[in-house]
């Protein structure tokens, strides 16, 4: 694909955007990333569109062989489909000659550009062209000819070095223009730039002063520096074509309404055939060397580097028949290799499902069962999850560790689970129920935690056994029981080898979720006959004829395993192929061809379920290029920018950040996972770093933003941060306002819209905030997406009126994998477009009367305390206007068997005491409204995705002694 390709112009430029499109052309053989600079001297609503010459290469060796003419054939194709008043051509050195003559061309059509810039070139009526010079290789007598043809200055004959420094580059322009002949015309009447050197021997001053003559409305402008200011003198060069705009915008005739371009049709704001890593794949050969993935003091990858590694996995999927239609899971660890796993998988046109190392083992397993995944991409340290997952994923066959360089992998490390897998205590207490329900004299437990079995049942055995390899654990429940008089008998060893450990038979054995088949092998040594084996989680997948399997009793989630007569299998099982580094250096470097359409799946994002289950949403390559796309209409990410990703892979926002960034050419700074342990540290990333775009949930930056703003934070103002996108969550009324002290020309833009639209489909921008807002608007519908706001009966309603947000057009999902009653309840039919869907939100909201959207809240969030029908959100406005007040939540929860209501809420400095919180609430609120708890805290608590955990809040006050209570109120 060429530089020139309308599919590019159509889809990254987005030419239904308000500002101009500047059109950026270099000199022969250069490459458009010299004009990268130029993004920050102009104007905001500006894009530059950065250009490749077909058939650049390296410019001192290698001239370009393209004719002038094909060349400005090419480009107008390419510009067919854009709203030429909005174009203006860029062109520097030779560029310059390819930028006129695409604007006369214009011109002539009747459809002249906005304007043009050219820079550092000859006048175009001078004649150009001689192949008997071009022919021949460069030296002293072709710079002699070109300076005898009025092509150089004179004086470049005299000056030592100058063949050496440019008769190539002489050479090289003029192969891009040997066709070209000066056709005369009448003066071009576009409004003009020329911007001239003040030591520039390429551009005598005669010439300079030419453009006079065939251009109207031109403007003069001079830059320090010779022929290669852009390279030497960035903002002079900058600013003379930040004038250049300025001018051309200033005498360009105001165009006619009767004349002026239609807007297309929102239905349809992407073509078909454009996926979101097909945008990646095109920015990476347009720009190889450019930085793709960076940390604090280097770069990671390189475009070239990440489409070369993600296009090895991409081969070895193909080599294992992976398609479209499949699904390939990955461990969404904060590393640069998740960016490559979720490339590789949408090279590979298959569906990429995020899954968390964080996440409780039967979640993991009930995601990759449901989605039939074959294929998990990891890290070294996944190795004995996947283990696990084998035993109780049938279709898991392999795994590609990313990180690991030799063709053997390691052996696993067996790890404890992370602690919120580990049971309650009365998780506890009901496995000690079923264990006691077997009437064992004997039982063994596999890893003792901190020992909580071990009191709850030892007390009442003859024996009770266990073998774990964390010596201090085993120490502990040892000092424990000769305390308590107990006969334990523990042991440190590895649990695989119980039959070498162990020198009697027990009645039960308790095991952690998913045993690995040897340790099942492990266990038929040791249980007799008749005993069992208790599994919390999932029950493993075919195990050997030594075991029996009975699924859990209604109302358990334990299942177990009863030992069999039989003797256990002791031939090895294969736990599934391990491909790491070493394999997919051997596979191409480019992708394999993949006949991936718009309607495939692009990924599948689990979320919470009503039903304990969670749900997958399915979401198209056209939805999600659609969102992109429209994004890009609104905000772009520009190819200077670098975005400090903090959001989980397993939330959606991280998939803008993929391919919203690297589709635009910037960079992604991916915060580790130390850095997003401590707020204070990721703040000063934000200070010392040149980040340019944050995209998260609001509450997690409201998490930094004490150690920004506070008194004891550091007292400076950046300019680096330039946009600020938030998403997911509510938005405190104090925190655009609070985040423009320490970044005051940031731009920040609320989004809104459901995991079920793409990442987001609707947009409002945050400029002066009305403090007595009760919230900042919801805004408008994004390029290619509808939005409805209904009542009960599915009309719609007046504005002002209440009723729940429907989202239709483009950006909709598939619907839930695997689940079509789900799907059908959630994405109903559109009654205003016939054979259209529309998703309802379950968002309650009205039109303002300024035609904006008010979000009010979940239908769900509307509950009943004391009879009374209570919007919790209600109830946070009128918190989140107190004085220096950051962020306000309100839950519910049930205390001794009462559904009560609790406010927490983090402040500035000083901010509201509890009593004046109480008062405030008092003074606006009826007594019902008002949270029995009121807290103060120094943080919400968040979940991974950033949002704020309203489940941990509601638990410390079900947990809490109400005399300590945060905040001590009750």
């Amino acid at each position: 694909m060429t530089a020139f390709s309308s599919a590019w112009f159509s889809d990254v430029i987005n030419p239904d955007g308000d500002g101009p499109l500047v059109i950026a052309l270099p000199y022969a053989g250069g490459s458009g990333r010299a004009f990268r600079p130029l993004h920050r001297h102009l104007d905001g609503d500006s894009v530059l569109a950065l250009v490749d010459l077909p058939g650049h290469g390296p410019r001192m060796s290698e001239p370009c062989l393209r004719d002038a003419d094909d060349v400005v054939t090419e480009l107008l194709d390419a510009l067919a489909e854009l709203p030429t008043e909005r174009i203006v051509l860029l062109g520097y050195s030779m560029g310059g000659w390819l930028a006129y003559e695409a604007a006369a061309r214009l011109a002539d059509a009747g459809t002249p550009p906005m304007g043009l810039i050219v820079c550092g070139t000859r006048a175009p009526q001078s004649g150009i062209g001689h192949p008997s010079v071009t022919m021949r290789p460069p030296g002293r007598e072709f710079l002699r000819e070109a300076v005898e043809m009025g092509l150089a200055a004179p004086e470049m004959l005299e000056v030592p070095g100058m063949v050496e420094l440019f008769a190539e580059p002489l050479h090289a322009d003029f192969s891009v223009v040997q066709s070209y002949r000066h056709r005369p015309r009448p003066p071009l009447s576009v409004p003009t730039c020329v911007v001239g050197f003040d030591a520039d021997w390429l551009v005598p001053e005669p010439s300079l002063r030419a453009w006079g003559e065939v251009c109207t409305d031109p403007l003069q402008s001079r830059v320090k520096g010779s022929h290669l200011a852009l390279h030497e003198d960035e903002t002079a060069f900058g600013a003379a074509v930040a004038a250049g705009m300025a001018h051309i915008q200033a005498v360009r005739p105001a165009p006619s309404v009767t004349a002026s371009r239609p807007s297309p049709a929102t239905d349809r704001a992407v073509p078909e055939d454009v996926t979101a890593v097909g945008l990646v794949a095109l920015t990476a050969r347009r720009t190889p060397d450019a930085p793709a993935v960076v940390e604090r003091d280097r770069v990671v990858y390189t475009y070239e580097e990440l489409l070369k590694l993600s296009a090895q996995v991409a081969g070895l999927l193909h080599e294992h028949r992976i398609e479209p239609g499949h699904h390939v899971a990955f461990i969404g660890r904060r590393r640069p290799e998740s960016v490559v796993a979720i490339l590789g998988t949408a090279l590979a046109g298959a569906a990429f499902v995020p899954v968390s190392d964080q996440w409780p083992l039967e979640r993991t397993a009930y995601v990759l069962r449901s989605t039939e995944v074959r294929c998990l991409l990891g890290f070294a340290e996944d190795l004995a999850l996947f283990e696990q997952l084998t035993a109780v994923c049938p279709e898991l066959t392999d795994i590609v560790l990313l990180d690991v360089p030799t063709e053997r992998p390691p052996q696993p490390r067996h790890a404890s689970p992370p602690a919120e897998q580990a049971p309650a205590g009365s998780d506890f207490r009901a496995i000690a129920d079923h264990v006691m329900a077997e009437e064992p004299g004997t039982v063994l437990q596999i890893g003792l935690g901190r020992g909580d079995l071990l009191k709850l049942v030892a007390p009442r055995l003859d024996l009770f056994t266990a073998v774990d390899a964390d010596e201090g654990a085993v120490r502990t429940a040892a000092a424990w029981a000769e305390e308590q008089g107990v006969f334990a008998d523990l042991v440190v060893g590895d649990p695989e080898r119980l039959d070498e450990l162990l020198s009697t038979t027990v009645d039960v054995a308790v095991v952690p979720p998913a045993p690995s088949p040897a340790l099942l092998r492990a266990l038929a040594t040791v249980v007799r006959p008749g005993g069992a084996v208790l599994l919390p989680g999932p029950l493993p997948h075919g195990p050997d004829h030594a075991w029996a399997i009975e699924p859990p009793a209604p109302g358990r989630q334990t299942g177990l395993l009863r030992r069999t007569d039989l003797p256990p299998d002791t031939t090895e099982r294969s736990a599934g192929r391990v491909h790491t580094r070493w394999h997919l250096a051997r596979q191409p470097d480019s992708p394999p061809p993949v006949p991936a359409t718009s309607g495939d799946v692009a990924y599948v994002i689990y979320t919470s379920g009503s039903t304990g289950r969670p749900k997958g949403v399915a979401v198209s390559n056209s939805a999600l290029v659609n969102t992109l796309s429209a994004s890009a209409d609104r905000f772009a990410v520009r190819a200077d920018d670098t975005l400090l990703q903090v959001t989980s892979f397993c939330f959606d926002l991280s998939i803008f950040d993929v391919f919203g960034v690297l589709s635009a050419g910037g960079a992604l700074r991916i915060a580790g996972d130390t850095e997003l342990a401590e707020p204070r540290v990721l703040a000063q990333v934000l200070l010392d770093e040149e980040i340019t775009v944050w995209n998260s949930a609001p509450s997690m930056f409201a998490w930094l933003l004490p150690f920004l703003t506070d008194r004891d934070a550091p007292h400076r103002q950046q300019k680096s941060l330039r946009l600020m996108l938030l998403a997911g969550d509510w938005i405190p009324i104090s925190m655009p306002d609070e985040t423009r002290e320490v970044f005051p020309e940031v731009r920040i833009v609320n989004l809104g819209g459901a995991t079920e639209t793409a990442i987001w489909s609707c947009f409002y921008e945050i400029g002066t905030v009305d403090p007595q807002w009760p919230s900042i608007p919801y805004g408008l519908p994004l390029k290619g997406s509808h939005y409805y706001i209904l009542d009960d009966r599915r009309q719609p309603t007046a504005p002002g009126e209440v009723g729940q947000i429907y989202t239709a057009g483009e950006s909709l999902a598939l619907g839930y994998h695997g689940d079509p009653a789900q799907t059908a309840r959630s994405f109903v039919p559109d009654p205003f477009r016939p054979g259209r869907r529309m998703y309802a939100s379950g968002d309650r909201g009205r039109w303002r009367a300024d035609g904006q959207m008010q979000l009010l809240g979940r239908i769900d969030h509307q509950v009943k305390v004391r009879g009374y029908r209570v919007e919790l959100e209600e109830i946070e406005a009128v918190m989140a206007g107190a004085r220096d007040v950051r962020s306000a939540v309100v839950v519910t929860c049930d205390r001794d068997g009462n559904r009560t209501l609790a406010g927490f809420y983090t402040c500035r400095g000083a901010g509201t005491s509890g009593t004046e919180m109480r008062e405030l609430l008092a003074s606006r609120l009826p007594p019902y409204m008002i949270p029995s708890h009121l807290g103060r805290l120094d943080a919400l608590p968040l979940t991974p995705n950033g949002k704020v955990d309203r489940a941990a809040l509601a638990q410390l006050v079900t947990e809490a002694d109400p005399t300590t209570f945060p905040g001590g109120h009750r």
